[in-house]
């Protein structure tokens, strides 16, 4: 995905967002419904808000593959991150 982002970015540009992780974070009760809920109310094909296997180590290594600078930051099941300075690529 940060392939696709970083054309739109300029040099000095920030990217930052935030996604909910499955996997390496605890659930409360709420979590665990809804992530349950999530998982029988979504078609096998379906890929809008499936993070059952997103780790924190996998979004880090994905912004390090694009960007110089990045940040991962957790609360409670939520992943914040903001990435600088896109790595140019020679393709």
């Amino acid at each position: 995905m940060f392939q696709h982002l970083k054309p739109f970015l300029k040099t000095e540009g920030l990217l930052f967002g935030s996604t909910l992780l499955g996997q390496g974070v605890e659930f409360g009760i709420l979590g665990q419904l809804f992530m349950g809920g999530l998982q029988l109310y979504m078609s096998p094909g379906a890929r809008v808000l499936y993070n059952r296997d997103d780790r924190r180590e996998d979004l880090g290594e994905a912004l390090a593959e694009h960007f110089e600078q990045c940040s991962v930051y957790l609360r409670g099941t939520g992943a914040f991150f903001v990435a600088r300075r896109p790595k140019i690529s020679d393709s």
